[in-house]
């Protein structure tokens, strides 16, 4: 009789290091409560080619812990509500605006590889208009958002601007 494979029932994931730390985030009930976000996040997404020196990983702000996170790794406190996430090789991450925006405002990643990073985006599908007036932005980081578009010269940047005011199917 064939022995059932371990791939099976615990497959092995792409970025083990990641995979140490998002369940170094796990709660009582064994679910990991982290999201890979900024410099982590982005270099997950395809066409990036950024490569981060520490994980970078957003948890709840009631998140505790006794102990460290496993080395290096910036830990982030955000409620889990303004916070648009997907799944990518394995793990939880932020999507792909919610990335650009936090990497914006951190200044983690030099601002001409995030301008790369969308122009091939957007001209892939990757990153979409609904993507874009949908993700959950305050006023400020909205315009961080716009104003690098605006330096990509994206055609449709007003709807942007005025952001989930307008109907995601419009």
């Amino acid at each position: 009789m064939a022995q059932p494979s371990h791939k099976k029932y615990f497959p092995t994931p792409v970025r083990l290091d990641l995979m140490i730390c998002y369940l170094w985030t796990c709660g009582r009930d064994d679910v990991p409560q982290g999201v890979f976000s900024h410099d982590t996040a982005f270099s997950l997404f395809p066409y990036s080619v950024w490569l981060p020196t520490e994980k970078h990983i957003t948890v709840p702000r009631n998140f505790r812990r006794r102990g460290a996170p496993p080395e290096p790794t910036r830990l982030y406190k955000r409620d889990s509500d303004n916070l648009d996430v997907t799944m990518l090789e394995g793990v939880t991450v932020t999507k792909p605006v919610r990335t650009i925006v936090d990497l914006l405002a951190s200044g983690f990643v030099q601002r001409h590889h995030l301008r790369d990073f969308m122009r091939v985006a957007l001209e892939t599908g990757f990153v979409t208009r609904v993507d874009m007036i949908g993700a959950h932005l305050d006023a400020q980081e909205r315009k961080l958002f716009v104003d690098l578009l605006d330096t990509i010269s994206y055609e449709r940047i007003e709807d942007i601007r005025i952001g989930a005011s307008i109907p995601a199917s419009a």
